[in-house]
């Protein structure tokens, strides 16, 4: 996801490794989805909004979709992406699970400014480690998520700053 926060690549190692190592550590939870899938909106940082597809693929893996941007005059981008996640839940929370994952982004990006390389294409990888809450009784799924991520091309590096609230509904 495109972002304007950089960092060096030596913070981007250790954060990385945090994040394996939180996520081996949780590893021992049971998760199996209280849904098969589920499409809605999600609305991130500075006003920037999209829309969200997620389905299980198994008990404890799902795929999800998402198509995000961010169209304000002097910047803008689209980025188009998908996420492999594992799931588990929280055994003492009904419907409240946590989830991680990686995948990659696509991105369209366009600057209003006189300098080179004002607009473009971006190819990112990304992580994402978020909350989710599967409503008790509604066809409604609420996440939380930080999506940090490595532009390949494009510049940018590495971004830490992606992430956003998801609103689905969920169907069968």
């Amino acid at each position: 996801m495109r972002n304007s926060f950089s960092s060096k690549p030596s913070t981007a190692r250790k954060f990385l490794f945090t994040i394996a190592l939180s996520a081996s550590i949780f590893c021992s939870l049971q998760a199996q989805s209280d849904y098969k899938s589920a499409i809605g909106l999600r609305f991130g940082y500075y006003g920037n909004f999209g829309l969200d597809y997620k389905t299980f693929i198994s008990d404890k893996a799902a795929i999800e979709l998402i198509a995000f941007g961010r169209f304000y005059t002097g910047y803008k981008y689209f980025d188009l992406g998908g996420l492999y996640e594992i799931q588990n839940k929280f055994s003492d929370v009904p419907g409240l699970s946590w989830y991680y994952g990686g995948g990659a982004f696509v991105g369209l990006y366009s600057f209003d400014s006189s300098y080179a390389g004002s607009q473009g294409t971006a190819i990112s990888i990304a992580g994402v480690l978020g909350l989710e809450y599967k409503i008790p009784g509604a066809p409604i799924t609420a996440s939380i998520d930080w999506i940090p991520s490595f532009a390949l091309t494009g510049g940018g590096g590495f971004e830490g700053n992606g992430g956003s609230l998801a609103v689905r509904y969920i169907f069968k």
